[in-house]
C-alpha cells in the first residue's frame, strides 16, 4: 500500500479525542511562523484581514521549498501544483508589514486625485509577474500592485 492510502485509512479510524501527529505538527509550525512575523510588526493589534493574509503568506513560503520527506527533493509542493517557481527578485521585494504607498494610475491622468494610497505590505501573490498584496489604510481593501514605494512607518 502507498503512504497516502495508509494515512487516509488511519484518518478515517480516528475518534473525536484522537490526533494525527503530522497534522498537529504542521499546525504548530504555521502558528510559530505567524507568531514570529507578529513579533516583528510595530502594531499592538492586528485586523482580521491582515492576520488571514499573514497566514496565507506563511503557508506560501512553507510550500515554496522542497519538503524533507516530500515527493520530490528538487521541486517544492507549490511548484509541483502551480508550475511557478518562486523568484527572489520578484517575490521578496518588500517584507510583510512594511508601510508602502502604492502607485495608482488614474484615467484620465489630468485629474487632481491622489496618485498613491497608503498601505501595509501583505506579501507576494505568488504569480509569475511578482505582484504583491497590500492592505489599504484609507478604505480597508486588499490591493494587488506591481509598483510601490517603501517609507518608514508613520507615527499615526
Amino acid at each position: 500500500t502507498s503512504r497516502h492510502s495508509t494515512w487516509t485509512e488511519n484518518l478515517k479510524k480516528l475518534s473525536a479525542n484522537e490526533h494525527v501527529g503530522e497534522i498537529e505538527r504542521t499546525i504548530r509550525t504555521l502558528k510559530e511562523r505567524g507568531r514570529c512575523i507578529i513579533n516583528t510588526l510595530p502594531f499592538s493589534t492586528l485586523l482580521k484581514r491582515i492576520l488571514i493574509e499573514m497566514m496565507y503568506h506563511v503557508m506560501m513560503w512553507l510550500n515554496g521549498f522542497p519538503a524533507r520527506n516530500g515527493v520530490s527533493a528538487k521541486f517544492s509542493p507549490r511548484e509541483i501544483v502551480t508550475q511557478v517557481r518562486l523568484d527572489y527578485n520578484k517575490h521578496c521585494r518588500v517584507p510583510f508589514g512594511t508601510y508602502c504607498e502604492v502607485h495608482e494610475h488614474p484615467n484620465p491622468l489630468n485629474t487632481m486625485t491622489a496618485r498613491t494610497k497608503p498601505t501595509i505590505a501583505l506579501g507576494p501573490t505568488g504569480n509569475a509577474q511578482g505582484t504583491h498584496k497590500f492592505f489599504c489604510l484609507t478604505n480597508g481593501t486588499l490591493l494587488k500592485r506591481n509598483d510601490w514605494t517603501e517609507y518608514p512607518m508613520p507615527d499615526s
